[in-house]
């Protein structure tokens, strides 16, 4: 034992910490259900089981889905024995998110609810929350992700899937644990202490414990029973003995030096778990009892010079602050994108792999928005005597648990194998969301004393979960004279808006009234269809398109009536041009009183007062022509597609730089009437495979000119993933298609593709030279072009969070409510998200625009402001953490300061 060199006597007793954990998957290969019955649930009975056999026995749980399925079966008796041994630190939530979310594609309120969900369980049921955030399994990491977690009042995270190579240099400098900080923090105030894994990319002990794989398999002990771990090939593990232990603690202490060499602190980290590790009782046995023989001999030999213990991670975390002061770790900014395991695999196919999923996805992250804020609203509206209001005392208990439900739904999808695209994918609860929506409406717009009940729906409506949407036709062909169709319009942002909608009709001729009885301009157009390659028009249906003006958080009523002719100074009928091609289109559709013209494929423009817009003969955009001054910028949209012969769900590997795809010269249809966040920088690096160049886009890019002046942002309504392929050009990639696996463990292709709508909003802008100086406050200029202007933002919110049409049979009258951002209802209290973007804007744009308020008013808030009517004065809000757990001040404030790329949250009570 002299002889072998471990760690220097003349350093302080190194700490080595193992922290058991199973990794759980709420599905991949397997549905949700199915792996609770068979795995999850017997996990957790083990857990109780062993953990409670000793005091110094410590397990990390992190999927708070699975555990509110195991918690609605277990017994009184379980409960209360899972609860004491939280309740003495012995089980530890790590995030306490619904689930460890995908941190590529996923959008800002779908990361913010589900933590908020599962943590709220937690509380609730086990008054615990959790300190330390662990994402060990998503396929590269977010700094978005970090700054979350940090407002959310965690102190610590754990990361692991990071480009081997960046590994390999921050191992070999040192710098594995770092303080994560935000690019535009000139400051500390957004750090948070973040311990990357180091060695192969997995979460296991023979992954963990130090560099030489075959030494860590020997002490893979849940495999005694089954010989060697998957991978291990000869090394077999062996019970740790009175005769061996001495000889197998030296073998595995020289694993845990090693390790303690990349990491400056001397406080080694060794995950003890892996995927549903524990399934079986005599595996978490043998991991215990295996593992304490090697603790107590390393231990009580104090010539080694460390200690060895079970531990959570807050317990790893206090001892590494115990060693070293924040300011001792260097800081890192930025993101870990994109991922790659291996050599040549980059882990950017994921970024679009089942597209269809991932606008679902976000149409009911809209939908659950909208359905918060228009519940939250409701019952803040609701008499405070709960005799006195009427129907929504019925119905509010009944709406919450459709609101948890979506939310769950909408959590569970938010799995990094489950937006991702890389495991099969399951029915979405999105009705639940829809009906909280209809229901408050209804409560809003109607008042107390309202008795009726289901009047009104969401206008958008899917036969199935994995069916294309579809709209309800109003009926006003058959309206008696002096009747009407009310239809109800929610804006569920805190902006104001003046948009362009559309209701389906029966019959062209159909008059708009507002709420004060004014006709309104309308144009009526055909609704198309492409039947059998021919494109059609729909008989008796119309698009009924015009514009309502609606305050920010408002619900506004707009009457149809019949019109006797289309002739009428405030209907237009829309005049069609078609330029045909190899498809045709269908001579047999009766023209309705439209105007069509048709004529040779050839290249055309349209305008507006804004712009020129430039289009070739196959109806693709070829440059846009600002109409101010004349300058024309080229904006060449074309089809390529990538042939690949490797590659599958998670990896991109192009056998070329993408081959353009020949025309198929569709039928062009013209239709002409009378309407009609923060960015991460990302450089085009010619010496990196064509695959290293995608990136995830959850719903914005931007490109910028050399010269800083003109800026060309594509909104997206859908995560996608997009790559660099040359300077000044991106690759937007719309869906995948592949035959084979790629051998990261799904075994299947991507073969189950589906039509997919595909929304996208393209954006020109022009700054002079001053421009820059009104970038938002506390926003280095040098950051100016990664951020994007109020009317860029304002853009993205309104593609993301779509006017919602309620169809209704009853006249009702306009109604305005709040105007908050964001409200989220939970354990009876709800909680109201300010977030101050860092945006740039000119002077005087958009004052009724939060973010720009920040702007104006240097960050002062006036919280009861931001409710109509009397109702703010009888408010009281309270700072707490992001996730709604903690509170950061004591008392109500009234007025609060916001600085530009933050988010503040605050509890409401009446």
């Amino acid at each position: 034992m002299d002889e072998i060199s471990l760690f220097p006597p003349t350093e302080e007793r190194s700490k080595v910490v193992l922290i058991p954990h199973s990794h759980n998957d709420p599905g991949w290969g397997w549905t949700f259900r199915q792996y609770f019955d068979q795995r999850t649930k017997f996990i957790l009975d083990n857990v109780v089981q062993y953990v409670e056999q000793n005091p110094r026995r410590r397990f990390s749980w992190v999927e708070i889905s699975f555990l509110s399925l195991w918690w609605e079966q277990a017994t009184d008796s379980m409960k209360t024995r899972f609860k004491k041994l939280v309740d003495a630190g012995q089980i530890e939530f790590l995030t306490g998110g619904w689930v460890m979310e995908d941190e590529a594609n996923t959008h800002l309120y779908a990361m913010i609810d589900q933590v908020i969900e599962g943590n709220d369980f937690i509380k609730t049921h086990l008054n615990a929350t959790a300190r330390s955030a662990w994402s060990i399994d998503p396929f590269g990491l977010s700094s978005t992700n970090a700054y979350l977690r940090k407002q959310m009042g965690f102190e610590n995270m754990v990361i692991q899937r990071a480009h081997y190579l960046v590994k390999k240099y921050l191992a070999s400098n040192q710098k594995l644990e770092f303080r994560w900080r935000q690019n535009w923090d000139k400051g500390s105030s957004t750090d948070i202490l973040t311990h990357l894994m180091t060695f192969a990319n997995a979460y296991n002990f023979l992954d963990t414990c130090g560099p030489d794989q075959h030494v860590c398999c020997q002490f893979e002990f849940t495999q005694l029973s089954t010989g060697s771990p998957s991978g291990c090939k000869a090394y077999k593990p062996k019970a740790v003995t009175q005769i061996n232990v001495a000889e197998q603690a030296l073998m595995i202490l020289d694993q845990y030096k090693k390790k303690a060499q990349v990491y400056k602190s001397n406080v080694v980290l060794v995950a003890a778990g892996g995927d549903f590790y524990y399934q079986k009782p005599k595996e978490l046995e043998a991991m215990f009892e295996n593992h304490e023989r090697i603790f107590d001999y390393i231990n009580s030999h104090p010539e080694l010079n460390a200690h060895v213990q079970w531990g959570t991670l807050s317990e790893f975390f206090d001892l590494v602050r115990q060693r070293m002061g924040p300011e001792e770790f260097p800081s890192l900014s930025g993101d870990f994108f994109t991922y790659s395991d291996k050599e040549d695999a980059y882990w950017s196919g994921f970024y679009t792999s089942r597209a269809f999923y991932k606008k679902l996805d976000r149409v009911l992250e809209s939908r659950l928005r909208a359905a918060e804020i228009a519940f939250s609203i409701a019952n803040f509206m609701a008499p405070a005597s709960k005799s006195e209001s009427g129907v929504w005392k019925n119905v509010s208990s009944y709406l919450l648990d459709k609101l948890t439900v979506a939310r769950r739904n909408l959590g569970l999808f938010q799995h990094h194998d489950g937006i991702t695209g890389t495991s099969r994918v399951k029915i979405m609860l999105w009705r639940n969301a829809d009906e909280v929506i209809s229901r408050s409406v209804e409560f809003l717009v109607s008042g107390p004393s309202h008795d009726k009940q289901n009047i009104l729906e969401v206008d958008e409506t899917r036969d199935k979960h994995d069916s294309m949407p579809s709209r309800k036709v109003q009926s006003v062909a058959g309206l008696e004279e002096g009747k009407m169709i009310s239809v109800l319009f929610y804006n569920s942002l805190g902006i104001q808006r003046q948009q362009l909608v559309s209701i389906i009709v029966d019959s062209p001729h159909v008059q708009v009234l507002c709420s004060k009885g004014n006709p309104v301009a309308s144009q009526v157009s055909p609704e198309w269809s492409n039947k059998n390659l021919s494109l059609t028009m729909e008989p008796n249906t119309f698009d009924l398109w015009f514009t309502v003006d609606m305050d920010p958080l408002s619900v506004s009523t707009y009457y149809l009536k019949r019109s006797n002719t289309t002739k009428t100074s405030s209907i237009s009928m829309t005049r069609i041009f078609t330029f045909s091609a190899t498809e045709k289109i269908d001579r047999s559709f009766p023209n309705n009183g439209f105007l069509i013209v048709e004529a040779d494929p050839k290249p055309f423009e349209l305008s507006n007062y804004l712009y020129n817009l430039s289009f070739g003969e196959n109806g693709l955009l070829k440059s846009i022509q600002d109409r101010n001054t004349l300058r024309s910028t080229r904006i060449e949209l074309s089809f390529v597609g990538y042939g690949v012969d490797r590659g599958g769900s998670y990896l991109f590997y192009p056998k070329d730089e993408g081959q353009q795809v020949p025309s198929l010269r569709p039928p062009v249809v013209v239709e002409k009437g009378q309407l009609f966040s923060r960015m991460q920088a990302r450089h085009y690096n010619p010496k990196l495979p064509l695959q290293a160049s995608f990136y995830p886009m959850p719903s914005q890019m931007i490109i910028n000119s050399h010269s800083g002046l003109l800026r060309l942002s594509l909104h997206s309504a859908q995560a996608n993933g997009v790559g660099m392929t040359s300077s000044g050009q991106v690759d937007i990639v719309l869906d995948r298609r592949l035959m084979q696996d790629d051998l990261r463990g799904l075994g299947q292709g991507v073969k189950d593709n589906k039509l997919t709508p595909n929304d996208f909003w393209i954006m020109l802008e022009t700054f002079d030279s001053t421009e820059a100086q009104h970038s938002s406050a506390n926003v280095d200029a040098s950051d100016y072009t990664i951020h994007p202007t109020v009317l860029s933002f304002q853009t993205n919110l309104a593609l993301n969070s779509p006017i919602i049409p309620l169809v209704h049979l009853a006249n009702q009258s306009h109604s305005s409510i709040a105007e908050v951002s964001s409200a989220r209802g939970f354990k009876g209290q709800p909680h109201m998200f300010l977030p101050c973007d860092g945006l740039s804007c000119k002077n005087g744009f958009s004052d009724y625009h939060l973010p720009t308020n920040c702007l104006h008013t240097h960050g002062i808030i006036e919280l009861s402001a931001l409710f109509k009517g009397s109702s703010g004065n009888s408010l009281q809000f309270t700072e707490c953490t992001l996730n709604g757990i903690h509170k950061k001040k004591n008392g109500a404030e009234r007025a609060v300061h916001i600085d530009p790329m933050s988010i503040k949250t605050y509890q409401v009570t009446v």
